[in-house]
């Protein structure tokens, strides 16, 4: 179904990286949040500058979230 999608945070960051890859890690987090939350929720996609020179990407959806039992799995 179909989600909201608000973006957010600090225009005109930039970051030193693979195009190609940031593209495929961006794509699965998005996907991943549509994936795991209910059709007419909210997907908010936040970047800022982090710590200097750091950027943080944050992907918040409001699905239920990665059981407990799984986390140490996948974030192995």
């Amino acid at each position: 179904g179909p989600r909201r999608v608000v973006i957010d945070g600090d225009e005109g960051t930039t970051v030193n990286a693979d195009p190609a890859r940031l593209r495929i890690i961006l794509r699965n987090l998005v996907d991943n949040a549509f994936k795991y939350s209910p059709p007419g929720s909210t997907v908010n996609v936040r970047i800022e500058q982090w710590e200097g020179r750091l950027v943080r990407l944050d992907v918040r959806d409001e699905g239920d979230g990665v059981p407990v039992t799984a986390r140490e799995r996948i974030f192995q």
